[in-house]
């Protein structure tokens, strides 16, 4: 009854997220589609958020092998979990590359000036999704040890600070010259809260990161080591 209940808490806070995540951005775009022109609302629609997903397909891998091979589930006094969830950290230097790397392709090869507003929210859109990778082991983690509501809390903040900033710069200030900057800065908005939320909850796990990040620390990742057998659940 007890693993019954927690799975039903479990699931409730999995659906709740995905509702807000999912009808807070759908009203804001429906009163924000109203002000724009097809042409203006399409940019950051359809452009950055191909952008975004470029960037972002590299976590794909991670979250898939490491949320599978979950280990004990609790991390407590367990070096297989703690090396496991410390393998979350290697997401980070490969989106500095991409973050980095994809923005700058666009501007070499697209011709683009800094001073043009849609070559500055590509590199906002850049700085964000770095951030947002930048809290990919603290989600990892927290996802490992069935923080569902963390993660309800973290997200719900999140989308609804990111619907506020897009919509006040957009309505409010009225900025139509500047459409792609109102949807860059809702978007960094909303990766600076996922960090702040899943960083700030778990302090502990930060010096972590930044031990392996500067090559200390080396034997969590163990997982690296090919003479080692692991079995993951496929």
């Amino acid at each position: 009854a007890k693993g019954s209940g927690g799975f039903s808490v479990g699931y409730l806070y999995l659906f709740l997220t995905q509702a807000v995540s999912r009808l807070l951005p759908f009203v804001v775009n429906t009163l924000v589609a109203r002000r724009l022109t097809p042409e203006e609302f399409g940019v950051p629609t359809v452009h950055f958020q191909l952008l975004s997903t470029v960037i972002l397909t590299c976590r794909e891998g991670f979250r898939r092998a490491l949320m599978r091979d979950t280990g004990s589930g609790d991390g407590k006094d367990d070096t297989t979990d703690e090396s496991q969830e410390a393998a979350g950290w290697l997401v980070v230097p490969i989106g500095a590359v991409l973050s980095a790397g994809v923005p700058y392709t666009i501007y070499l090869f697209g011709g683009l000036k800094m001073t043009d507003p849609y070559s500055q929210a590509v590199a906002y859109y850049g700085i964000s999704a770095f951030l947002e990778l930048l809290s990919e082991p603290f989600y990892i983690r927290a996802q490992r040890r069935s923080h569902f509501r963390l993660r309800l809390a973290a997200e719900t903040f999140a989308t609804l600070s990111r619907s506020l900033v897009t919509y006040y710069f957009i309505v409010v200030q009225e900025t139509s010259s500047k459409v792609p900057l109102a949807f860059a800065f809702g978007q960094l908005t909303y990766s600076l809260c996922i960090l702040m939320i899943y960083a700030g909850v778990q302090l502990e796990f930060t010096k972590v990161g930044v031990k392996l990040l500067m090559c200390k620390g080396m034997s969590r990742w163990s997982f690296l080591n090919p003479k080692q057998q692991r079995t993951f659940q496929w």
